[in-house]
């Protein structure tokens, strides 16, 4: 690779060359340099740039899916702790259903729920004690003032 001025001094002479070439002295329509003949610095941030465009469309394009992504882990964790919550409330009821199917229990709860009771046997309700008796009195707040206006 050649420093920036030998690049510079070989255009230089490329042009002054064509122009002596020509009958009217004017420089012929020159293609631009090849990029070998590009000065490292150029090349190197044409480059960069290429790298840094192509890095931040990966990152754009990751961006969205990845949010996305990261929305359906947190709502399947939701959704399976959820169903590990009603999966503990299922073997709850179903041991309740096993128990209901005992003889003993089916017996007790026609006697709880619905007061049966055996042959011979007698029930006997027990009423909760009378509530205090509340003390109102003699007259209401008004009825002096009604009283003399009679």
């Amino acid at each position: 690779m050649a420093p920036r001025k030998e690049i510079r001094a070989r255009q230089q002479a490329k042009a002054d060359a064509a122009r002596r070439a020509r009958p009217g002295g004017r420089a012929p329509v020159e293609d631009p340099p090849a990029a070998d003949d590009r000065p490292p610095r150029r090349r190197r941030l044409f480059w960069m740039g290429v790298v840094a465009a192509a890095v931040a469309g990966v990152a754009f394009l990751g961006a969205f899916p990845a949010r996305t992504y990261f929305r359906q882990q947190s709502a399947t964790a939701r959704a399976e702790s959820e169903l590990d919550a009603l999966d503990t409330e299922i073997a709850e009821l179903q041991g309740q259903i096993d128990g209901l199917q005992t003889d003993e229990e089916i017996e007790a709860r026609a006697r709880e729920d619905y007061h049966m009771t055996r042959p011979g046997e007698e029930v006997v309700t027990l009423l909760p004690a009378a509530p205090a008796p509340v003390a109102v009195p003699s007259g209401w707040p008004y009825s002096r003032l009604f009283a003399g206006s009679r």
